[in-house]
């Protein structure tokens, strides 16, 4: 019974449990543009709920051919931002976990503050 426990907890120490489909990803991060600037902003209205927001940035990612893990929104994430069309963020920011390869994919879309995660956000 010892032996077995042991076993089983060597196993749950080693597992990555945030991929559950097995599957190796990368992070990152980008912000929500003011004024509704980004090319998904009609897609992800500001005025649905978080989930909704999240599940709708999946679906355009995905219909630019980027294979998406998880997607993960921080509404209110910068405290004080400028009111700047197209230049300046809101206050929210995604931060999505996506499988390797796909950084340049991301890079074509021109997010607003794109940059690489270390997926603890995720």
């Amino acid at each position: 019974m010892l032996v077995l426990m042991m076993m089983s907890s060597s196993l749950f120490i080693h597992c990555d449990c945030r991929h559950f489909n097995g599957e190796e990803g990368e992070c990152y991060f980008f912000d929500r543009r003011q004024c509704d600037g980004d090319e998904w902003s009609q897609l992800v209205p500001i005025g649905d709920s978080e989930l909704d927001q999240e599940e709708k940035m999946e679906k355009f990612l995905e219909s630019k051919d980027i294979e998406v893990i998880q997607v993960n929104l921080v509404t209110n994430f910068h405290e004080f931002v400028c009111e700047a069309c197209f230049v300046c963020p809101t206050g929210d920011r995604f931060f999505i976990e996506v499988a390797e390869g796909q950084e340049n994919q991301l890079k074509a879309l021109e997010l607003l503050s794109f940059e690489a995660d270390d997926c603890s956000d995720i």
